[in-house]
């Protein structure tokens, strides 16, 4: 049983990388590991804040970065016939 959230400000950077990953996984998004969390900071597509040394997100940027990944169509990596 975690801590009661009362009138949580989804703006507010109160989640860690690990209940990050969880609501991830509570929206469907089962693949994403605290390793594609971390990946997607370095990589400046996740916004973070560092508060006491420690990584927070907010839930608005997490949402956000979720929204980012959908793909408007596939594109596959390896064409028939082009070099690569």
């Amino acid at each position: 049983m975690g801590k009661p959230q009362l009138n949580r400000d989804p703006a507010m950077p109160t989640m860690s990388v690990e209940e990050a990953v969880l609501f991830c996984h509570e929206r469907g998004v089962d693949l994403v590991t605290v390793s594609t969390i971390k990946m997607a900071i370095r990589k400046r597509e996740l916004r973070r804040h560092l508060i006491s040394n420690r990584i927070r997100l907010s839930e608005n940027d997490v949402r956000s970065w979720i929204e980012s990944t959908a793909e408007a169509a596939f594109i596959p990596r390896h064409i028939p016939g082009r070099a690569s």
